[in-house]
């Protein structure tokens, strides 16, 4: 299969990472391909635009036997709010070619929606800071900083990062817990444990009294955000042309199962396929982004505030 891609360098193929061509995503991308590595909150909202599309009589296919079986064999797996997904599990024979033909149509169908970082690409902005980053001893005082951001509120996740600033200005996410269940002291101490050197700043939109919980089981307090909303996205945009900034999947903490059941974004890499401009023309993205945001004021206290101490990157 990858030689149909070899000879087709950018064409856009698009993997749900949970399935058996997840293995194959390496090589996709090693021969050029442009590989978009959907979420199983991304097969849901598939799964039922191409059930809806071919029921209403959107869709048709010409006959091939293959994609036929696969239809008829189709099962599906129930989630939390009345979600669902394909499931391969629970059907009666191989279903790849459903689920291949139903993330084929959400991608052609939701391209008319513009996706605010478009220079995202999991393979260039999916790496994670060295491992050892915290256990070598100096290695604050060689140049790397901390930035933590946190925000939460009532029925949206508690979202807490810590961002990594390396000597050369590179952002990079280290840790995230990325949550639903919102227990100030529980998450509070997943924080803790980590172990991590005192954060440079601290930051979060999160009115005080909301999050003061949290703070005192922190031991930290936040300050506000820099920048206007419009300034922090072309900022991040501007680091994603030139690979300045890292997002990856990897670094969080631990997955919620509620958010993984419902279908839901379960860390900042799931945000950015939904995060998209609105077709009224506004300046005010659409899209879950508690992770997103998080990014963006980083990047911008990292870009767009001075601060003593710290090398910046201009955007």
């Amino acid at each position: 299969m990858t030689e149909w891609f070899a000879a087709r360098p950018g064409a856009r193929v698009v993997v749900w990472q949970q399935s058996p061509a997840g293995a194959l995503m390496g090589r996709l991308v090693a021969v050029g391909a442009e590989v978009v590595k959907a979420s199983t909150q991304q097969l849901a909202r598939a799964s039922q635009a191409f059930y809806d599309a071919v029921t209403a009589g959107d869709v048709a296919q010409l006959g091939d036997e293959v994609l036929g079986a696969a239809v008829a064999a189709g099962r599906r797996r129930d989630l939390a709010e009345g979600a669902w997904h394909w499931s391969p599990r629970a059907s009666d024979g191989d279903i790849g070619p459903l689920i291949g033909a139903s993330l084929a149509l959400d991608a052609l169908t939701s391209s008319s929606a513009e996706r605010v970082y478009t220079g995202y690409h999991p393979a260039a902005h999916g790496h994670a800071p060295p491992e050892d980053l915290d256990d070598e001893p100096g290695v604050t005082d060689a140049g790397w900083r901390r930035v933590w951001t946190y925000a939460l509120g009532i029925r949206r996740p508690l979202v807490w990062q810590c961002w990594a600033v390396d000597p050369d200005g590179g952002v990079w996410l280290q840790h995230e817990l990325y949550r639903l269940d919102f227990d100030a002291a529980a998450a509070a101490a997943q924080v803790l444990d980590l172990g991590l050197p005192s954060p440079h700043t601290v930051l979060s939109d999160t009115p005080r009294e909301e999050r003061r919980a949290f703070e005192v089981a922190l031991g930290t307090s936040a300050r506000p955000p820099v920048g206007a909303v419009v300034d922090g996205i072309q900022a991040v945009r501007a680091r994603l042309s030139r690979d300045a900034v890292q997002v990856s999947s990897g670094t969080l903490v631990s997955i919620d199962n509620g958010l993984q059941k419902a279908a839901r974004p379960t860390c900042t890499a799931d945000e950015f396929p939904g995060y998209t401009w609105p077709p009224d023309g506004k300046d005010v993205p659409c899209g879950d982004s508690y992770g997103l945001d998080g990014m963006r004021w980083a990047v911008s206290y990292v870009d767009l505030r001075p601060v003593a101490g710290m090398r910046t990157v201009g955007g």
